[in-house]
């Protein structure tokens, strides 16, 4: 029997009507045609996975919910879901529906019949709200609601029903403010509220525990909590293109941080305090005020990316080379006059950015570099 079927980028209309009954078929992608309307009876299928991502459909017939598992229908144009009528006995059967990059302007408001749902992608819509009963899939581990039109991040997104929510994505809504329940989300790994209109934070995001990931890019921020890495061992946070004049004094909450990504904001200082970071990597502070570059003296050795570019400072500190993981460096766009003769001390050294600076002659230390 035929169990994967792969008829993607063709010029199909139409899918067999009959397909319901192919009894062994368990993977169908057919992604890329001209389908505009799927066979009815399509979810009585055994299907695990189907795949009619980038076709013409508007409309999902009401049996979709019942397919075993994977859904992807993104890149159609759907303007609105069918009501979910499945009996509340079965809970449907759906656990992973991809409906990105369509036309969608709400969610069904009883889709906490689809109790088996751990992945929902809802992303590049016109999404305003989201349905209260979506707090309500306790099984759900993966969120995207990024790319829509959101004003606040609902209440049922910091739901405790959400008991296994890991990854929530929110970007680039419109989001200005955020709740003081934020700590609620006790299992969320990752969190991305890039591209939205949040001008604070609030104390709670420093106690939500599993926090690994925090993702702040491109809003309007002045200062983070003190609490952030009270209650976490965070390992990524980028908060570039913000208005922060400072980091936090004391970093030495942030221990288990890999990589700190502080680009385009207002930082004129470095904390002593970083010295602390022993597990950091990748260090981002370009685009700032920077005028002395004291890292070496305070940096830890564990750093492998240093980005500085665009910082008014005019030399480098004679002891770079302690920093002796270091693979790539950005100094460009600065001040900076001449190299220090310890840069040939960098041996794992394999990208050197110093374009735009003001320095006149071709050190001999650069041609030491292995």
């Amino acid at each position: 029997k035929l169990s994967s079927l792969n008829v993607s980028d063709n010029r199909l209309k139409t899918l067999p009507k009959t397909i319901h009954k192919a009894s062994g078929l368990e993977t169908c992608v057919v992604s890329n045609n001209k389908i505009k309307k799927l066979p009815k009876n399509i979810g009585q299928s055994n299907m695990t996975m189907l795949n009619v991502s980038q076709n013409s459909i508007k409309v999902l017939p009401k049996s979709i919910y019942a397919l075993p598992r994977s859904l992807d229908v993104s890149r159609n144009q759907i303007e609105a879901l069918p009501a979910i009528v499945i009996s509340k006995k079965s809970k449907g059967n759906i656990s992973h529906m991809n409906l990105s990059d369509n036309k969608l302007t709400k969610l069904p408001e009883e889709i906490d019949r689809l109790q088996r749902l751990t992945f929902i992608n809802v992303s590049h819509n016109k999404l305003k709200t989201l349905p209260t009963a979506l707090g309500s899939l306790k099984y759900l581990h993966h969120l995207d609601v990024s790319h829509n039109q959101l004003p606040v991040l609902p209440a049922t997104v910091y739901s405790v029903g959400l008991l296994h929510l890991e990854t929530l994505n929110a970007s680039k809504n419109r989001i200005a403010t955020l709740p003081q329940e934020m700590d609620s989300l006790r299992w969320l790994f990752i969190l991305n509220l890039a591209d939205n209109d949040l001008a604070s934070i609030p104390p709670s995001i420093g106690h939500m525990k599993s926090l690994k990931q925090l993702y702040l890019q491109r809003n309007h921020l002045e200062t983070l909590p003190t609490t952030l890495g009270e209650d976490q061992l965070l390992q990524v946070i980028d908060v570039s293109h913000n208005e922060l004049i400072e980091l936090p004094e004391d970093l030495r909450k942030w221990r288990t941080m890999e990589q700190m990504h502080f680009g385009e904001n207002h930082i004129s200082q470095i904390p002593k305090s970083i010295k602390h970071l022993g597990m950091l990597h990748t260090l981002d502070l370009g685009g700032n005020n920077i005028v002395g570059m004291p890292l070496p003296d305070m940096a830890p050795q564990s750093l492998r990316t240093i980005l500085i570019a665009g910082n008014p400072f005019s030399t480098l500190p004679g002891n770079v080379g302690r920093l002796k993981l270091l693979e790539t460096f950005d100094a460009s766009n600065n001040q900076i006059e001449g190299l220090p003769q310890q840069i040939s001390l960098l041996t794992n050294l394999r990208q050197l950015y110093l374009q735009n600076n003001a320095i006149e002659e071709f050190t001999q230390n650069l041609v030491k570099l292995r």
